[in-house]
């Protein structure tokens, strides 16, 4: 598809969330998607029961508070970001949800930068650690289960919110949540919302081209049985894919896919590269409401906070775009999708939000 190049004004307006009324006097929402929103942010740990036996995750929780207390949060006990350490949750109105999965061997705040900032735009924002795929704990043999339960650790996630006396005004059980995720949490993401795990078609699959995965899906296979494995969570009302990896799991229903997509991938990604994979993921979700950008000289980590952490990634050298223009773009992208979603008015001068930072296919 030819590519589509548009101008975007990144500008700084001071206030990133008001509300006006319009002709049937209404209150409509109105949002900068450029620029950080006026909510205070709060973050803090959370224990997340999985369906899995035995099994409770860590997890993070980003709430709006209208006074956060003044010490910052510690992601990790390794990095302070800019939510507060504590606060109360601001439920005067109801809150969009996302959930977000972290890449492989990542971690749940790996990209505090993007759920801060929605969080900023009054989202409530929830991430788990998948447990036995974290930096922390990272179990190779845990791969098959992990295959599976990846899907499962978000729709825990969301019925924790759920079941929370505390957030109960903010909100709305039937309005669902939208899901995000980074790598292997791009993986998740897709199957979450319609991408079934065919053990038959995905080893034919790897027989003729191969794939990261595709031993363990044959574990799988041989351990759980041949068939379809369907985590679909008919929940979700949008998704943002963020250089996603693993194709060969997904061809049992990616096609099928109607949620609305918006997939992010990196020009300098060789970890989950635009060419083949990312194009072809992209090209094969069923959702006719989708959308692919190609961020310029954006690397695998570029997505999330790794330079923080660890700055002897490649992703942080003066070759790619630096950290902080990348973020501030991703956030922009992010939010623009997902508030155009919502039907917030004016989003689509932001959708494609391109310059020479972006290519949109």
């Amino acid at each position: 598809m030819k590519s589509l190049l548009y101008t975007i004004l990144l500008g700084t307006i001071s206030i990133a969330c008001t509300a006006k009324e319009n002709d049937s006097g209404e209150m409509l929402r109105q949002v900068d998607p450029t620029t950080s929103g006026d909510n205070g942010v709060v973050s803090r740990a959370i224990n997340i029961p999985s369906q899995t036996p035995d099994l409770t995750l860590s997890g993070q929780i980003w709430y709006p508070s209208q006074k956060p207390s003044e010490n910052l949060h510690r992601y990790g006990d390794i990095k302070e970001g800019t939510a507060a350490n504590g606060g109360v949750v601001d439920c005067s109105v109801q809150r969009p949800v996302v959930v977000f999965s972290h890449g492989n061997t990542g971690m749940r705040y790996q990209s505090y930068f993007l759920a801060e900032f929605l969080t900023s735009h009054g989202y409530l924002v929830l991430a788990p650690d998948h447990a036995g795929n974290t930096i922390f704990d990272n179990d190779e043999s845990r791969k098959p289960e992990l295959i599976l339960r990846r899907p499962q650790d978000l729709s825990n996630t969301y019925d924790w919110l759920l079941s929370q006396s505390e957030f109960a005004d903010c909100v709305d059980p039937d309005a669902g949540f939208a899901v995000i995720g980074h790598s292997f949490g791009g993986y998740t993401t897709h199957a979450i919302t319609g991408g079934v795990l065919d053990t038959e078609r995905t080893l034919e699959h790897c027989a003729d081209y191969g794939g990261w995965l595709c031993d363990h899906v044959q574990t799988i296979a041989d351990t759980e049985g041949a068939g379809i494995y369907d985590n679909t969570d008919e929940r979700i009302w949008g998704a943002v894919s963020m250089t996603p990896a693993a194709l060969e799991t997904l061809l049992g229903g990616i096609e099928d896919i109607t949620v609305p997509t918006l997939v992010l991938g990196g020009e300098y990604d060789t970890l989950t590269p635009v060419e083949p994979l990312v194009q072809t993921i992209f090209d094969m979700v069923g959702t006719e409401r989708k959308h692919f950008a190609i961020v310029q000289k954006a690397g695998h980590y570029t997505f999330s906070n790794a330079c923080d952490f660890l700055n002897t990634y490649e992703d942080c050298g003066e070759d790619f775009l630096s950290p902080t223009e990348a973020h501030a773009l991703i956030n922009t992208l992010t939010l623009a999708f997902l508030e155009d979603l919502q039907g917030t008015p004016n989003m689509d001068v932001h959708l494609p939000p391109a310059d020479d930072r972006i290519e949109w296919q």
